[in-house]
């Protein structure tokens, strides 16, 4: 074979990579971006339903505690537009989805299960969207008396990610309560770009669920990261990633974007050391 054909080859086999690569890579972020739902009226019905399966899925991941060397007590704060983005008013069997989704965003956990790290989870704290419409004829002195009701309002979710955590930050401050870890659980803002915050070496992390189940564990073992101390690490060009890497096979948990489960060695003692220090 001479070398033209070997080249127009090799020039065919890169194209063909590459676009593959693209196609996988639109496919990958068309789902992460998909719309949720929201087509079901927010009434008592549908706080009820969430109530009664945030408490279903409180009975099951407090059934999954498991021992490791080092135990993290964990509270998950699930608000209610997970509901509304994963129950499809047309579908009857689809009410309790979003526990679902929730559980499997915390399978990415087990990433630290196997480094003898594991997060062991106490409460499911629901909070209801605009809760107060759905309690006309409380009075002013009732709603600032009831524990359940100022828990609502101080645990409002926010578009903004970083609002959204402070005001987690600061109820767990204001109700006097001391807990390893927070994740907080939201879904995912049409426009927006964020789908996880964590304070560096804190306690308190917040997911927004895609309709991609494999990314949002991802994202959660992630934002995890983050609490044990690890930085985001810089993020290739798309037209980088896109002739080298079009498929995301070497990549890293800490990079923003589509990323993996793999963590260099230096970055698994850090977090083993950042967790002895904080939770032994």
């Amino acid at each position: 074979m001479d070398t033209s054909k070997k080249i127009g080859i090799a020039l065919l086999g890169a194209a063909t990579y590459i676009g593959l690569g693209g196609l996988y890579q639109v496919h990958k972020f068309g789902t992460t971006h998909s719309r949720g739902h929201n087509n079901r009226q927010v009434n008592r019905e549908f706080l009820e339903e969430f109530d009664e399966e945030a408490r279903s899925l409180e009975q099951r991941l407090l059934a999954k505690n498991k021992e490791c060397g080092i135990e993290i007590s964990t509270d998950i704060i699930v608000h209610s537009r997970l509901k509304s983005f994963f129950d499809d008013n047309g579908n009857p069997n689809d009410n309790s989805e979003w526990t679902n989704e929730v559980e499997e965003a915390l399978e990415g956990l087990n990433i630290y299960k196997g480094l003898g790290i594991c997060f062991n989870y106490e409460h499911i704290i629901p909070v209801y969207e605009n809760v107060l419409m759905y309690g006309p004829s409380l009075e002013a002195d009732d709603i600032l008396n009831s524990p359940l009701l100022t828990r609502h309002v101080l645990l409002m979710e926010d578009k903004d990610p970083e609002k959204t955590l402070k005001k987690a930050y600061y109820f767990y401050r204001l109700a006097g309560v001391e807990q390893e870890a927070v994740f907080g659980f939201t879904a995912h803002y049409d426009g927006t770009s964020s789908f996880g915050k964590a304070h560096w070496n804190g306690s308190h992390a917040l997911v927004l669920l895609s309709n991609d189940t494999d990314y949002n564990s991802i994202v959660t073992a992630h934002e995890a990261g983050h609490l044990f101390g690890l930085d985001d690490l810089e993020e290739s060009s798309w037209v980088v990633n896109l002739v080298l890497d079009p498929f995301h096979l070497f990549t890293n948990l800490m990079k923003q974007g589509l990323t993996s489960f793999s963590l260099e060695k230096w970055q698994i003692e850090e977090i083993i050391k950042n967790a002895r220090q904080r939770f032994e």
